[in-house]
């Protein structure tokens, strides 16, 4: 009798430490090989009984109006308003315009492939990969440099930092203006 509670007590423990085990490799982030897809770049799948919430979290972009997963999107708040966006370049169009400031207003990222938020200071940007994103400049977020690079060697594309990237397309805007005053 000893022995059989003594057995059922192990295959309990046993059948817990894998729920356990399990629940854990759901939630975490993929490492830069799990990344690794062929064709266009896909976020990691979510669980079944969470896809069709997923699904149906959508935002549609205040620049391109392309609708995006929310847990992609960027967004910013400012006193008055919420704005979201499909990418950062869309985001750096509506800076651009004056209509957010990213010293005020603010900015939250999320990682293209985690979802996970990212601040304006640890944001990085991939520009030029083979992600399509169905809007003019699809300028991606990623965070952690490892991450970041691992993922344009997969899909191409370069990365610099969300401060250096905003301050080179307001470089770009302001030759623009110039440009057309001439």
């Amino acid at each position: 009798m000893r022995d059989t509670v003594a057995v059922v007590g192990i295959l309990t423990l046993v059948v817990l430490a894998g729920v356990l085990v399990s629940s854990c490799a759901r939630e975490q982030a993929p490492s830069p090989d799990a990344m690794a897809v062929s064709g266009p770049a896909r976020a990691p799948e979510p669980p079944a009984d969470q896809e069709s919430a997923a699904a149906a979290e959508t935002v549609k972009c205040s620049v391109c109006g392309r609708e995006c997963e929310a847990r992609r999107a960027v967004l910013a708040r400012t006193k008055d308003k919420q704005y979201q966006f499909c990418c950062a370049f869309c985001l750096a169009k509506h800076i651009e315009a004056g209509l957010i400031n990213p010293e005020k207003d603010e900015i939250v990222f999320h990682d293209y492939v985690t979802g996970e938020e990212v601040s304006p200071g640890d944001a990085l940007i991939v520009e030029d990969s083979d992600v399509d994103l169905k809007c003019r400049s699809a300028v991606l977020v990623l965070k952690g440099r490892e991450c970041a690079e691992a993922f344009v060697k997969e899909h191409g594309g370069s990365v610099l930092s969300w401060a250096d990237y905003l301050a080179r397309e307001m470089a770009e805007e302001s030759e623009g203006r110039r440009a057309k005053q001439r």
